[in-house]
């Protein structure tokens, strides 16, 4: 690999867009530099792994990892995984290579290559948060009950697979009640509207007597 003042301004440019957190890998980036200094005032790798202590195989790596995809690497520029799509090599970390993607909602996120391929990662996140929410949300013909009051109960999610409401009592309990009993009035409270009236009805009781 040759190595050149525009080379050595790109490896800049290319730090100074880095992400946070690799621009936390500074100690790695600034033996980079040292490198393609010493490149520039001609040494070979042989003498550049002497110098800082490093075989030249480890230096040629090093630039290598830098500037290109690594050749073992298969090329993903331009290719949709899901709402990803591949925009350009990242790094190569523990023998994996990362690609910066741009997402459909128009963040980007670092992956790794082999959970692009596999279909492990299809979004930055958005799209698990959407499944999230829709579980949270009322599906087909079920009515929304979301901000009513039947009672002493109030729906706040809707539980698919159990096909009731997740209902927060005024006492502070939760219950888990089908729609079709809080919209008839058979079930108002989670079982204390009963327990407050046997209450009620055995004090009355005590005082008669």
């Amino acid at each position: 690999m040759t190595t050149d003042k525009a080379q050595f301004e790109r490896l800049v440019k290319k730090f100074a867009k880095a992400e946070p957190h690799k621009r936390g890998r500074k100690k790695n980036m600034e033996r980079v530099v040292q490198i393609l200094e010493l490149r520039a005032k001609g040494q070979t790798y042989a003498q550049i792994g002497r110098t800082l202590g490093v075989s030249h195989s480890a230096a040629c790596a090093t630039l290598r990892n830098a500037f290109q995809l690594p050749v073992e690497a298969t090329d993903l520029t331009g290719k949709r995984f899901g709402r990803l799509v591949a925009v350009h090599y990242s790094e190569s970390r523990n023998g994996h290579s990362y690609w910066f993607c741009l997402c459909g909602c128009g963040s980007h996120v670092i992956v790794r290559a082999q959970d692009l391929t596999a279909k492990h990662t299809r979004s930055c996140g958005c799209l698990q948060k959407e499944v999230v929410r829709k579980r949270n949300t009322p599906h087909g013909r079920v009515k929304d009950l979301r901000g009513q009051k039947f009672g002493r109960l109030q729906p706040l999610r809707y539980m698919i697979r159990k096909k009731a409401w997740l209902c927060l009592c005024d006492c502070g309990a939760t219950t888990i009640v089908a729609g079709g009993r809080l919209r008839s009035g058979v079930v108002r409270s989670c079982g204390c509207l009963r327990r407050d009236h046997m209450r009620q009805v055995g004090l009355q009781r005590r005082l008669k007597d």
